[in-house]
């Protein structure tokens, strides 16, 4: 479960997160998460504690000072917890929009094809004794240091470290990019970025190809292209992606109905609710909220 607290980059035109720095904490006597997946790419530094990460049908064992990258939409889950000691991740969470996005000029599209244009070379995990596992485990500390300190300019130093984090990844990883994509105009990506901010401000309502496309002032075939390219995932995938997300919050943060929860993040059918958490989450959202509120007061 998250414990502490969770630092966050946001959009200058909406609230919703672009990117999160959390720790995950699992104690001997929990059962490790179910299957999941998310719309942010995730960087995973394993502080203390062994076990057993599950990515698709890879599997890893760890031990501390180990770093992971999962991308966007890709199930993972840690399977084992091993050694009778409390497992602590530092996990950065960042949206694909953020790497793009016209307000962090210092990035460039080219950086998340590591994450979604992978050939059979990529592996999960980072070696954990080269130079780049130890260079990841340094900039994610030194990326919890200042969003700790807030010193001036903090959210800047964030960015450029991250930065350094994604200029590694690239080294590392030269050898494992199928096919580097082409440059993207910085017009399409403005639109691209108002599209999402459209989309945050309408998830609990109805939104369809067209409509989402209309806002972007593209075609709906070359918009649904560049989103995908962009994105990694499609329209339809990253739209359940965030609904769900706002549901798991509001079953961890209400005591409103499931059924409830459905319709307040846009679902007209608590069948397609149920079998759309499961997808995303692993779990029913009735057992999703008796475990994660039982690990809650486990921890308490």
């Amino acid at each position: 479960m998250i414990t502490g607290e969770v630092f966050t980059i946001g959009s200058e035109a909406t609230d919703t997160p672009q990117l999160r720095l959390y720790h995950s904490v699992v104690l001997p006597f929990q059962r490790p998460y179910e299957e999941h997946r998310h719309t942010a790419f995730e960087v995973s530094l394993i502080c203390a504690g062994n076990g057993v990460y599950r990515a698709g049908s890879h599997s890893y064992h760890f031990r501390p000072g180990d770093v992971f990258l999962f991308s966007s939409n890709e199930p993972h889950c840690i399977v084992e917890v091993s050694g009778g000691g409390a497992l602590d991740i530092m996990n950065l969470q960042f949206e694909p929009r953020f790497l793009w996005s016209p307000e962090n000029l210092l990035f460039q599209v080219h950086y998340p094809e590591i994450f979604f244009k992978r050939n059979e070379k990529y592996s999960h995990l980072l070696a954990p004794a080269s130079e780049t596992g130890n260079g990841f485990a340094r900039r994610l500390q030194a990326i919890e240091g200042e969003f700790q300190r807030k010193d001036t300019d903090y959210k800047m130093m964030v960015k450029l470290q991250v930065l350094q984090l994604l200029v590694l990844i690239r080294r590392e990883y030269a050898d494992c990019v199928i096919e580097p994509s082409k440059a993207v105009a910085t017009n399409y990506l403005a639109q691209m970025e108002r599209a999402l901010d459209y989309i945050d401000r309408n998830l609990t309502g109805e939104l369809d190809l067209s409509s989402v496309a209309r806002e972007a002032a593209m075609s709906p075939a070359y918009f649904s292209s560049l989103f995908k390219k962009l994105n990694g995932m499609t329209l339809w995938e990253y739209v359940q992606s965030r609904r769900i997300e706002m549901a798991a919050e509001m079953l961890l943060s209400t005591d409103r109905s499931v059924t409830q929860v459905a319709m307040e993040c846009g679902y007209n059918s608590i069948s397609n609710f149920n079998r759309s958490f499961k997808a995303i989450t692993g779990q029913s959202p009735v057992a999703y909220r008796k475990m994660s509120r039982a690990q809650a007061d486990g921890s308490a």
